[in-house]
């Protein structure tokens, strides 16, 4: 405090040399881009830092595994947001036998495991040669997995705002090569809302661009996960309710909320789908709480919705002798949420869009791809069920 209060108070402060590089306003617009160069559009840009936090075993490596497999393979699309193409350096805590499920198999991939970088590099030294490393292969992306492990965070240092400062600034001497810097990061056992739950001092989430928090849902199906995102872009979107296919791999949006209240209700709305028929008469209340395994107040919410926007119809009168019945209105593939995918530049925004799985498969250039600037960034609202009286459905 005294230093600081000295700082301010001093009759002669020191000048800076060379002078600060001050412009106006519309020089910091005439020189920078409307939209960032996206990398993984909405959560990763050159030249920026992402932190991608979630709990232990919850699948933080996994999804980034998969997120680099998109940018190195060439892919178009990842869980329905633009991809780039480029080189990425991975510095991870695992062993190779255990990474070696997780990684594709490319020449663009350059990895740093624990056996081969022992005995552990400082910091400096570790940030140094990653971007001696990326410079070599003109990567676009370091992925550091995880900050904590690498920057040798002890319990007090990672709550040490000071110490933290010291750790993240060295980043930025990637990013001020354009380079996109991915650091994977633990939650705490506690949790919390908008960003509370990042384990560590305010610095940490104060330094980086974007929060991507990885999460499970409660009472969801066990696959499905959220992701729930903070960042300075407005294309960014708040949930992402995705899924992984363990068998193929394959990852697929359910659909995109605002917040986390939003995403049991997306997670549940595909669930109810898939138990019903798409034809009359469907099913009652009491099958189909026994096709989903759960207490029908669970979900009760997202059958209200689906019959609110006519994604399903029910007949019946919901008495004894005539219950109500449902049965979904689409033939074929499973629609998702109506916010989910499209960014707007369908005519038809407000219906519902089938799930479409995005893995390996979707590799159709190796060149760069530039996203574009026609991408809507206006959120859309998640549309307000209306009041129903479901005492007599739920009795």
């Amino acid at each position: 405090m005294s230093e600081l209060h000295d700082a301010i108070t001093a009759a002669d402060p020191p000048l800076p040399d060379p002078p600060l590089p001050w412009q106006t306003s519309i020089e910091l617009h005439d020189t920078t881009p409307a939209e960032p160069a996206w990398i993984f559009e909405g959560y990763v840009a050159r030249g920026t830092l992402a932190l991608i936090a979630g709990k232990p075993k919850a699948g933080k490596s996994t999804l980034v595994c998969a997120i680099v497999d998109a940018i190195t393979s060439g892919a178009t699309t990842f869980l329905d947001r633009h991809v780039a193409t480029g080189d990425v350096l991975y510095v991870t805590e695992e062993g190779a036998i255990t990474l070696r499920q997780k990684l594709p198999r490319t020449g663009r991939l350059h990895v740093l495991t624990r056996e081969r970088a022992w005995p552990k590099p400082a910091w400096p030294a570790l940030i140094a040669g990653a971007i001696t490393e990326a410079q070599r292969t003109k990567a676009v992306a370091i992925v550091i997995d995880s900050l904590s492990f690498w920057a040798e965070f002890g319990a007090d240092k990672e709550k040490d705002n000071s110490s933290v400062q010291a750790v993240m600034d060295k980043l930025h001497a990637a990013t001020r090569l354009g380079i996109a810097v991915i650091l994977v990061h633990h939650q705490r056992k506690g949790g919390g809302e908008d960003t509370e739950a990042v384990r560590g001092g305010n610095a940490i989430v104060g330094a980086v661009d974007v929060v991507i928090e990885l999460e499970t849902i409660a009472k969801a199906p066990r696959t499905h996960r959220r992701l729930i995102a903070v960042g300075r872009w407005p294309q960014t979107p708040g949930a992402l309710v995705i899924d992984r296919d363990p068998a193929t791999g394959a990852w697929g949006v359910h659909g995109q909320g605002d917040n986390r209240a939003d995403t049991a209700h997306i997670a549940w709305r595909k669930a109810i789908l898939a138990a019903l028929p798409d034809t009359p008469p469907g099913l009652t209340l009491d099958q189909l709480e026994t096709d989903l395994a759960e207490d029908r107040r669970t979900w009760a919410p997202a059958l209200t919705q689906l019959l609110d926007d006519g994604t399903i119809t029910r007949t019946g009168e919901g008495v004894r002798g005539n219950p109500y019945q449902h049965h979904h209105t689409f033939r074929g593939e499973i629609p998702c949420d109506p916010t989910h995918g499209n960014h707007g530049n369908d005519p038809l925004q407000d219906s519902v869009f089938p799930c479409v799985p995005v893995g390996n498969t979707e590799t159709e250039t190796a060149e760069p791809h530039t996203p574009q600037n026609t991408v809507d960034t206006t959120t859309t609202e998640t549309t307000t069920a209306r009041q129903r009286d479901l005492a007599g459905d739920l009795s």
